[in-house]
């Protein structure tokens, strides 16, 4: 398959990854990637798809261990990936970092930070897309140590790279992304999006953090996911050297996937606190994922 292809299906990603690897700068991205008149269809990007790569039969085949992790950092269910960025960048071990932010209006955006005192900057889940891997080319130009966080899709397109410079990626549970449409839902709620601190998924519902609680079924905003994602098979972020999120860890606390050794070394790297994990419940989740 070609990329054209994939894109006319309506399940191209916006990963970015074609982004960084076009040799002339025709292709942008967005919501999905949009390829210029002046391509010459030498088919380079196509060798960065993660839909084209395809998805892995066993999710959990290349785990070599899994723990729970918090760091002392404000931030989401212990704000671990947050604690790896910092103690990585303060330690020196990577230039830069590239993630997602946010504005005050949930719009998601991907940032790249150099400073361990702006990691915040990318703390918390915006469940809205973002094209992360869009910044690489930027970066590589720049930078000789990167790291990269990011949904499956994009930590996958970023192991495809094979580029010696991006030296950690950090994989992101993900049962699916969402258009900005979410937030205008939440809006539609009452809320005044901006004072909404915090979104998540606890017990079959969709939680918006506000002056309070609004909860509302899942089912109430599946008509706000991204529709590449309905073909996604990839829960826990197969290709990132340590995948992290919240299910199969006590509140508080992230559940960390390690995959390679390069994982382990990064594990060795940072400061966190570490604890026990469910493996079960994650492959629960992944199996839910699976047949939906």
């Amino acid at each position: 398959m070609k990329i054209r292809e994939i894109i006319d299906a309506g399940k191209c990603t916006g990963c970015g990854g074609c982004v960084v690897v076009c040799p002339i700068d025709a292709v942008t991205v967005k919501e999905r990637a949009v390829i210029g008149d002046e391509c010459t269809e030498c088919d380079v990007c196509s060798m960065t798809c993660p839909v084209i790569d395809g998805f892995p039969e066993n999710e959990f085949d290349n785990v070599l261990r899994a723990c729970a992790g918090r760091s002392d950092m404000q931030g989401q269910d212990g704000a671990a990936v947050s604690g790896i960025l910092r103690s990585l960048l303060a330690e020196g071990y990577i230039d830069c970092a590239i993630g997602v932010g946010r504005d005050d209006m949930w719009r998601a955006t991907p940032i790249l930070i150099t400073d361990a005192q702006d990691v915040a900057k990318t703390s918390g889940t915006k469940y809205t897309h973002a094209p992360v891997l869009s910044l690489v080319k930027d970066a590589m130009e720049k930078y000789e140590r990167i790291a990269i966080t990011g949904v499956p899709c994009q930590v996958h397109s970023a192991r495809l790279l094979n580029e010696k410079k991006i030296v950690a990626i950090i994989g992101l549970f993900c049962m699916s992304s969402f258009t900005h449409g979410l937030c205008e839902f939440v809006s539609g709620l009452g809320v005044d999006i901006r004072d909404v601190h915090k979104m998540d998924f606890d017990k079959g519902k969709f939680v918006a953090y506000a002056d309070k609680e609004h909860r509302v079924p899942i089912k109430d905003i599946k008509g706000h996911a991204r529709p590449s994602c309905k073909h996604c098979r990839d829960f826990s972020a197969y290709h990132a050297d340590i995948s992290v999120g919240s299910v199969g860890s006590p509140e508080g606390w992230s559940t960390m996937l390690i995959r390679t050794k390069e994982g382990e070394k990064l594990l060795d790297l940072v400061e966190l606190e570490c604890g026990d994990a469910d493996m079960d419940a994650v492959k629960r989740l992944s199996d839910m994922k699976r047949k939906t």
